[in-house]
């Protein structure tokens, strides 16, 4: 076996394929590239016998047994009480004995969910002889358990937060070597790098409470304020309108309705479907579960709610309510839009498509943010947008100090050189 691995890896040889171009072949001389099959499938090879007994504090999902999970080799053991738990431990103990592998004891922890109960201290759980330390937080293939708090998934929000803001900011960074980060580029670094982390396990960590959301949306809306040049107090509406994103809540919840058609597809035997008919049969004894937040979510949308029936499922139904979901996003923008005096210039403008026929798109990436000099670009935003120092805007909010004080009514927002008409883009451009 040892002599067929050294030949194997011996005789790799790698090609990087983009734009269906092919290098030439070449060796690496640092060990085993990223996305060589052969080490994982190896390894579930050798770990493939780990098959702790049945226990009667077991859980079962349907009629699937699941006391463990394995991720490579990060190993999850489950059960319903510290005796049953502590017999896992022993198996695992002996079965690593028997097959030379080395368990980390100092990164073990041990996580209870809901109240500890009393007989258990800090010398119940042992492994290798040694107590396993205690927490009350651990992330598992990228998702962050929490016990404690009333969302188990608090911590996740927090933890996704804090990396995307990160990224965005080292994003952003390179502005200063190479100028301002033109939209079209930026947006595809947003798609590539910051979204992953805005919508990590979004498909099971269901949107129920806003504010936990409130931090993840924040991220977005800024990233696309400085993407298009507007201050913060521009409308949210705009940075979705101008770019073609969606709002961070409504991608969230189609991506988990994509997830629920993907389960609805799966053989009856898959540990998901059999999590999806234990779900079911929550939901329909009045249970809290993955299907009842689910069901709550399309309901809060603030714009022709989608018919979300949780009763009837179909891979198609579900489709239709993900498309239904998208055109709600796009008519909750545009009724923004059109139901305020910053959007008069926007309101029923029309998009050019890929024929070069012109049609009303809510969301899209706008022609004019394609311009290349930065100062044009943002200045152009600035007089579409509502996002200008003419009056019909400056004096919206603050006076001339800058101090707080009653909007100014619009129609007495007038022009500081012929102080007869409004003061605002058209009139400064065109008129006066």
């Amino acid at each position: 076996m040892f002599d067929w691995l050294r030949t194997l890896y011996e005789s790799l040889r790698y090609n990087v394929d983009m734009d269906d171009v092919l290098s030439e072949e070449f060796v690496s001389l640092i060990g085993i590239l990223t996305g060589d099959s052969a080490s994982p499938d190896l390894w579930n090879a050798y770990y493939g016998d780990f098959r702790p007994p049945m226990d009667p504090d077991d859980i079962m999902l349907g009629k699937e047994l699941v006391c463990t999970m394995e991720q490579a080799d990060d190993t999850v053991l489950v059960s319903f009480s510290p005796a049953g738990l502590q017999r896992r431990l022993v198996y695992t103990e002996g079965y690593s004995g028997k097959k030379f592998i080395d368990i980390n004891v100092p990164k073990t922890r041990i996580m209870v969910d809901g109240p500890v109960p009393s007989s258990v201290n800090a010398a119940t759980f042992t492994l290798n002889g040694k107590p396993i330390q205690f927490t009350n937080e651990y992330t598992y293939v990228g998702v962050t358990f929490a016990s404690g708090y009333r969302n188990i998934f608090a911590r996740h929000y927090e933890k996704k937060a804090s990396s995307a803001r990160a990224i965005a900011n080292t994003l952003f960074s390179v502005e200063t070597f190479v100028g301002s980060l033109p939209p079209l580029q930026g947006k595809q670094l947003y798609n590539s790098r910051v979204d992953p982390h805005l919508t990590c396990a979004c498909e099971v960590v269901l949107d129920v409470d806003m504010n936990l959301l409130l931090p993840l949306q924040k991220i977005q809306h800024t990233y696309l304020q400085r993407l298009i040049g507007l201050n913060p107090k521009a409308m949210r509406a705009f940075l979705f309108s101008e770019t073609g994103i969606l709002p961070l809540a409504y991608r969230r919840v189609i991506l988990a309705l994509k997830y629920l058609r993907y389960i609805l597809s799966l053989p009856a035997d898959h540990l998901a479907a059999c999590a999806w008919q234990e779900c079911l049969e929550l939901f329909y004894i009045g249970k809290a579960c993955w299907l009842g937040d689910l069901a709550i979510i399309p309901r809060r949308m603030p714009f022709k709610t989608p018919v979300f029936n949780p009763l009837e499922f179909s891979q198609d139904s579900v489709a239709t309510l993900i498309d239904d979901v998208i055109i709600a996003a796009e008519a909750h923008v545009d009724n923004q839009i059109r139901n305020s005096s910053k959007g008069m210039l926007l309101v029923g403008r029309l998009h050019p498509g890929e024929e070069g026929s012109l049609t009303h798109k809510a969301l899209a990436l706008r022609q004019y943010l394609m311009v290349r000099i930065p100062e044009h670009r943002k200045a152009l935003a600035a007089l579409l947008l509502a996002d200008h120092r003419l009056a019909e805007v400056r004096q919206r909010y603050n006076d001339t100090l800058g101090r707080r004080q009653p909007a100014i009514p619009r129609q007495w927002r007038l022009c500081r050189f012929c102080g007869r008409e409004v003061e605002d883009t058209l009139h400064a451009l065109f008129l006066c």
